[in-house]
């Protein structure tokens, strides 16, 4: 299983991956590749802590105003001041679509579904950040599934661009 931050979870974000990024075609697998920015452009709330008081409170405000939205008393004399990273960057997600149309065998689906996860879990160290990729199987690869031959496909595509 991919990590949760490497998955691609709602259905929108696949919709939008869909709609927008253009398919690289294999001989079985179109994987669609949509660029994200790098950067987490969301700053609208920030988490402040007055430190001014013994007893502090913790403030979430919007950034452009900073109007106060939650304030919540804590115990913790002396805390500083706390901000999201703004730099952090976005990590690379990955969907993997299989339908009922390539094999009626769930079994066998979510084989071939084990096989291309292994295959991103030894990719995904080499793709840079901030993308949104989705792995679509357009037709079987013939059964045993031969690791090696969907790698090499999955590779190619990834070398290519």
């Amino acid at each position: 299983m991919l990590k949760k931050i490497n998955r691609l979870q709602k259905d929108r974000e696949f919709m939008k991956v869909f709609k927008i990024a253009r398919p690289v075609n294999t001989e079985n697998f179109a994987i669609r590749v949509l660029y994200k920015s790098n950067k987490i452009q969301d700053t609208r709330y920030k988490q402040i802590t007055n430190s001014n008081i013994q007893t502090s409170k913790t403030v979430i405000a919007r950034s452009s105003k900073d109007e106060a939205i939650y304030s919540k008393e804590i115990a913790a004399p002396q805390t500083k001041l706390v901000a999201r990273n703004d730099n952090t960057q976005r990590p690379t997600r990955i969907g993997i679509v299989i339908s009922n149309k390539i094999d009626k065998r769930a079994t066998r689906r979510n084989e071939l579904k084990r096989k291309i996860r292994a295959i991103v879990r030894e990719i995904l160290p080499e793709i840079n950040g901030g993308h949104d990729i989705i792995i679509q199987v357009k037709k079987a690869p013939e059964y045993p599934y031969n690791f090696q031959a969907i790698k090499a496909q999955i590779e190619s595509v990834f070398k290519k661009s």
